[in-house]
């Protein structure tokens, strides 16, 4: 089975599980392959540290909402060795990450 599972920067989302041509006969190996995508993602959550942004203190699983279009937001930056990064609703930060400073804002301390 493939990894079906897409990054954000709050919560991880299906990117495809291609569930055409399932009979209901085939229920149980609906359930089998949405347990086995529940469980990667359960394992990935728990093995991998947590990255926050340094604008608004969002992390991997509390993602900024768009109020206009209602999509959670994405990293515009991000570096795993510090556990910090920009998300897509604090542009404001990019070139101040790209000029080096990585540090939080006071206002991301939630």
């Amino acid at each position: 089975m493939n990894d079906n599972l897409v990054g954000t920067a709050g919560a991880f989302q299906f990117a495809s599980v291609d569930l055409a041509g399932f009979q209901e006969a085939d229920n149980e190996a609906v359930d089998r392959v949405l347990a086995n995508t529940t469980l990667k993602l359960l394992m990935r959550r728990e093995s991998q540290p947590i990255a926050t942004c340094v604008g608004c203190g969002c992390d991997d699983y509390h993602a900024c909402v768009d109020e206009a279009s209602f999509q959670p937001c994405s990293w515009l930056r991000l570096d795993r060795e510090s556990l910090r990064g920009v998300c897509s609703q604090c542009q404001q930060y990019v070139a101040r990450w790209d000029n080096g400073d990585i540090q939080p804002t006071a206002s991301s301390h939630k």
